[in-house]
């Protein structure tokens, strides 16, 4: 009995032993453990071919557009289509920037020889309308008289003078153009420009702008030789016409179908980007010139302060229509000098942008001063061969436009500018 009840015990332990290991949970290893797991590290090659394999789609895309022939291309300079020795001004390049006009303004058929000969002087004019000689030809253009002019004062010389001017550019544009012209061994650069830097196209006031900040508007700039980057921007364009009735442009002129902000008031978040902008641009120009040796001439803006009355004018104090009749009355009155003074203030205070403001112009001499470059003080001349010192219709056709002898006087002044520069003797050792 005593054996069998022994027994009985054994069993009934191994039982409860056995049910206990059942509902045991298992252990894992100590490398295991949740305090001890470690995440499996990949080799540097693995994050290379994850980065290498998208980008290799997107270069295999990029070569099969172009090998479509899918796109434009966008060199500033082209052979000329009538001898193949000679450059031109690439016809097409405003399609880079006028990316939502059918329409674009036209360039200059200015050209030059590929291969530059050694008895050459060769000049680049750049700027905007006025540059171009709107409203008239392009051979009532400044740049004609320039050239005029020097070929006259350098007749041992084989004077070219090419016209770089398009309508309704900023200096986003004109940067471009410098940038490219580099390569054409220049022996002198003349600048003529700052009316556009709030209306122009990528200008801040403008309806074509890309962006809002300057580093936004170069990286976009840089895009668009991209197919890929066009091909986008085509689709995104469809998409944001679905439903919208087609409309015919404006018969207005260029420059009045760019404005995007139509008021800009006078010292301005917005009035002080333009200059800003203009101040980034041009000393990233001069910078690359300089950097080679190039001499410059810059240009300060004339505009019709006398007889064209502010476009808008705010209503707040001082008030610019109030300030232009103020000027008149002083005018009248013989007391020119305040009276000049006050058309100058109410230009200023002009909130429609057309004319650059005076601050414009204090840029350019300190630009000039800054970078050893030469200032052709237009304005000064304008106002020394308009009555009372103040320039109105006498010179001017519009706004900001001279007349055909005022893009006469434009050039002859310039070339005089030109020779103080000393570019011949760059010539002489280029």
């Amino acid at each position: 009995m005593k054996n069998l009840q022994v027994h009985r015990e054994a069993m009934a332990k191994t039982k409860s032993t056995a049910s206990k290991s059942k509902l045991a949970k298992p252990t894992l290893p100590a490398s295991a453990s949740g305090q001890n797991l470690t995440k499996k590290k990949y080799p540097a090659w693995f994050y290379g071919v994850l980065v290498a394999i998208p980008a290799l789609f997107l270069l295999v895309f990029e070569v099969g557009l172009r090998l479509a022939d899918f796109g434009e291309s966008y060199p500033v300079f082209v052979e000329f289509t009538s001898n193949r020795n000679q450059l031109r001004l690439n016809p097409e390049i405003p399609k880079k920037y006028f990316r939502s006009l059918s329409s674009t303004p036209s360039t200059i058929l200015d050209v030059f020889a590929k291969v530059k000969a050694p008895n050459t002087l060769r000049i680049f004019v750049l700027g905007e309308s006025s540059t171009a000689g709107w409203p008239y030809p392009p051979h009532v253009a400044f740049s004609k008289a320039i050239e005029r002019a020097l070929q006259a004062l350098y007749p041992e010389h084989h004077v070219e003078v090419i016209n770089l001017g398009i309508a309704a550019i900023c200096t986003y544009t004109i940067k471009d153009f410098v940038l490219a012209l580099l390569e054409h061994q220049p022996d002198l650069v003349m600048f003529y420009n700052g009316h556009n830097e709030y209306y122009g196209v990528l200008g801040v006031g403008s309806s074509m702008r890309f962006a809002s900040s300057r580093f936004l508007t170069n990286l976009t700039l840089a895009l668009q030789e991209f197919r890929l980057y066009q091909l986008v921007q085509r689709i995104v364009a469809s998409l944001a016409q679905l439903g919208v009735s087609s409309k015919t442009e404006d018969n207005g002129t260029l420059m009045a179908r760019v404005i995007g902000e139509s008021a800009i008031g006078f010292e301005s978040d917005i009035y002080r980007k333009g200059l800003e902008q203009f101040e980034d641009n041009m000393h990233k120009m001069l910078n690359a010139l300089s950097a080679q040796r190039v001499p410059v001439v810059l240009g300060t803006l004339v505009s019709n302060c006398k007889d064209l009355p502010p476009f808008v004018s705010l209503n707040e104090e001082p008030n610019a229509e109030a300030l232009f009749k103020s000027a008149t009355e002083k005018l009248r009155a013989g007391d020119s000098l305040e009276a000049r003074s006050l058309f100058l203030r109410a230009k200023d205070l002009d909130a429609l942008r057309f004319r650059a403001p005076e601050a414009m112009n204090d840029l350019i001499r300190r630009l000039a001063a800054e970078h050893g470059a030469v200032v052709a003080e237009i304005q000064a001349e304008f106002e020394r061969r308009s009555p009372y010192g103040i320039i109105g219709n006498n010179l001017m056709c519009d706004h900001l436009h001279p007349t055909a002898e005022g893009y006469q006087l434009m050039g002859k002044f310039s070339a005089n500018c030109a020779r103080a520069s000393s570019f011949t003797a760059r010539s002489k050792t280029a």
